[in-house]
């Protein structure tokens, strides 16, 4: 067939004549020359649009990639703020009830107090007046029974003596009168005596009662102090297990954070390498158009040079300007670029979403962990807050003792007591005061990812 090419196109040559062959060549030579133009234009113009439109997707996704970035550190900053602020409200709401059960409490302790002590008063005071009225009581009856004792006693012996006689009435009767007289004076001594007993004997009830009611006094003081010794004992082992668990949640917290933020490095730093890999590829498309363009200018070279060898060897040879494998390796350009296209646009889109996704969880966990820590530091402080209720009762306690009047070391020992627990109500205020306008103050928001 190609000898039969040959022929017919040296039969169209030989019949067109001399000058028709002449400007056949030139047209051939300009036809050739514009092809060869026209294909390199093309191939420059779809190099350089391609490479155009790839460093405006990369240009765009850094852009997105960016803003993406922005809106959720913004998202998380809002989180933290809000969840921040509902903590602070729940905090201010609980200090309110907690300030509310301490005011009751107190009320409910003072009029306890003041009942128990109006109590024990009142039962002192009515135990008192029945021992001093029964003892009276005794002590008159008894000088009573005393003096009709005596009286009759002198009465029986004066008679007596009337009876003896009337001869030595007015001697007996001086002689027994002074008798009677120094027998009245004894039975009065005597009854004085036994008097004073009894009066000695209730002054010794009555000390033995004041006593009681010291000792009663002195064991509600040591119960008192043992009470005080308990709490503080309580106290401390609570507060050393407080303690510990808040740093265990704050060490676990920490390191939870630490995981999460390796993990989502971890993960970025893949999804950038995929993205590397999927940008590799498409250089290694972009070069194989360009060796497949090389490829069809060397063809084309070839062709041009075989045309020149048979114009050489004498053969007349019409070449036709190669607009149709021209258009086709044009198609194949383009379809090639929109490919690549297609693929960076989806990995781009599948890059966002796993970036998205990341963030996503990454800013839950680093909410949980917040909330976790902060719970516990507004568990901490509301704890400090209800172990001041027994130190503020006991200071009460204390005032409402050192404020009967009676100056006794019952009363010392209350306003040594009330001073002491003033001091650490002072210093404990003061420094949950300083806890509390250091937690208002202090504000932590989510540490954004760090680009590559």
């Amino acid at each position: 067939m190609g000898q039969a090419g040959e022929t017919s196109q040296t039969n169209y040559y030989q019949q067109l004549g001399g000058g028709g062959l002449a400007q056949v060549e030139r047209m051939m030579e300009t036809a050739r020359r514009q092809a060869e133009r026209e294909m390199e234009l093309a191939i420059e113009s779809a190099r350089l649009k391609a490479e155009q439109e790839r460093q405006q997707i990369l240009a765009k996704t850094e852009k997105e990639r960016q803003e993406v970035i922005s809106a959720a550190e913004e998202q998380a900053k809002a989180l933290v703020d809000h969840a921040n602020r509902q903590i602070q409200e729940q905090m201010t709401a609980a200090m309110q009830q907690v300030e509310t059960q301490r005011v009751e409490a107190e009320a409910k302790f003072r009029q306890d107090l003041s009942a128990r002590a109006s109590e024990e008063s009142a039962k002192l005071e009515q135990k008192l007046s029945e021992t001093k009225k029964a003892l009276a009581g005794k002590l008159e009856q008894e000088i009573k029974q005393l003096r009709e004792d005596g009286h009759r006693k002198i009465e029986a012996e004066l008679s007596k003596k009337r009876e003896e006689g009337q001869k030595v009435l007015v001697e007996k009767a001086l002689k027994v009168a002074d008798e009677a007289k120094s027998k009245a004076a004894e039975i009065v001594a005597k009854a004085e005596e036994q008097s004073r007993a009894k009066i000695q004997e209730a002054e010794k009830l009555l000390s033995e009662a004041k006593s009681s009611s010291e000792a009663e006094k002195k064991r509600l003081a040591e119960a008192v102090r043992q009470f005080e010794e308990q709490k503080e004992n309580v106290k401390k082992a609570f507060m050393e297990k407080l303690t510990a668990d808040i740093a265990e949640i704050k060490e676990k917290a920490a390191k939870t954070a630490a995981e999460i933020r390796t993990k989502a490095e971890a993960e970025s730093s893949e999804l950038r390498k995929a993205l590397s890999a999927q940008e590799s590829v498409l250089a290694a498309r972009e070069k194989e158009i360009a060796a497949r363009l090389k490829s069809v200018t060397e063809q084309e070279a070839s062709f041009a040079s075989a045309v020149k060898e048979a114009q050489t060897k004498g053969l007349k040879v019409v070449s036709l300007s190669n607009e149709a494998e021209l258009e086709k390796v044009r198609t194949e350009l383009e379809q090639q670029r929109q490919e690549s296209n297609a693929e960076l646009q989806k990995a781009k889109k599948e890059f966002e979403k796993t970036m998205q996704e990341q963030q996503n969880a990454y800013q839950r966990q680093l909410m949980n962990s917040r909330k976790a820590e902060i719970d516990a530091n507004a568990g901490s402080h509301k704890i400090k807050i209800l172990r001041l209720n027994i130190p503020v009762i006991a200071w009460f306690f204390a005032l409402l003792i050192g404020m009967k009047g009676q100056v006794s070391w019952q009363v010392i020992l209350a306003w040594v007591v009330f001073g002491c627990l003033t001091l650490d109500l002072i210093l404990s205020f003061g420094g949950l005061l300083q806890q509390f306008a250091f937690m208002f103050k202090k504000k932590k928001t989510a540490p954004p990812l760090q680009p590559a």
